[in-house]
């Protein structure tokens, strides 16, 4: 199987494939990518907020960090 080249295989099946599958091909990842980064920028900006230093608000009965958390991560508090 010398002469075998996956990389022209797989090159001929997605050139051989319908143009509607195609742009299903494209829009699905790029709506996966998108949601990845959008979940990675939440993540990071939520952290930002519950690293930074309390803004003086009273904190409830269980506890500043508990109640900086909920602040954070529910928008409630």
């Amino acid at each position: 199987m010398e002469g075998y080249n996956f990389w022209a295989d797989l090159l001929d099946t997605v050139r051989s494939t319908p143009d509607w599958v195609k742009a299903l091909w494209i829009v699905t990842w790029s709506a996966f990518w998108l949601g990845v980064v959008a979940l990675v920028l939440r993540y990071w900006l939520a952290l930002a907020r519950f690293a930074a230093p309390p803004t003086g608000r009273p904190a409830n009965d269980e506890g500043d960090q508990v109640a900086r958390f909920r602040r954070v991560f529910t928008g409630r508090g």
